[in-house]
């Protein structure tokens, strides 16, 4: 199984995971990571305004983002608990916005300079 997914990804990147997703049925478990770099990407990206102006055609690209998402959260998820699972994800311990977005970029820096 590791091997098909890591194939997945050598030579088209996520353009062959984004395409499998769209194929799958629900339910299904989303890598989250995807779409918030998409956000993020449209976030940082500098055509967003021009002075008083708003980039309604980039509002719509972050829309269409977050109603795949909600697309996700509305299937009916049927999981049976791993109580170590459960249990490390209870006492796992808390950490600031800020120190979880140092890691963040430590572990995959922006490649957008800003």
């Amino acid at each position: 199984m590791y091997h098909s997914l890591a194939g997945m990804f050598e030579q088209t990147g996520w353009a062959t995971y984004r395409e499998e997703l769209r194929a799958a049925t629900a339910p299904v478990l989303p890598y989250i990571g995807v779409y918030l770099t998409d956000i993020a990407f449209l976030h940082e990206d500098s055509s967003a305004s021009a002075g008083d102006l708003v980039n309604f055609a980039r509002l719509r690209k972050v829309a269409d983002v977050i109603l795949a998402i909600k697309q996700f959260q509305n299937s009916i998820y049927c999981f049976r608990t791993v109580p170590a699972i459960r249990d490390f994800l209870l006492n796992a311990p808390d950490m600031s916005n800020e120190a979880a977005y140092q890691l963040s970029k430590e572990i995959e820096p922006s490649e957008i300079s800003t």
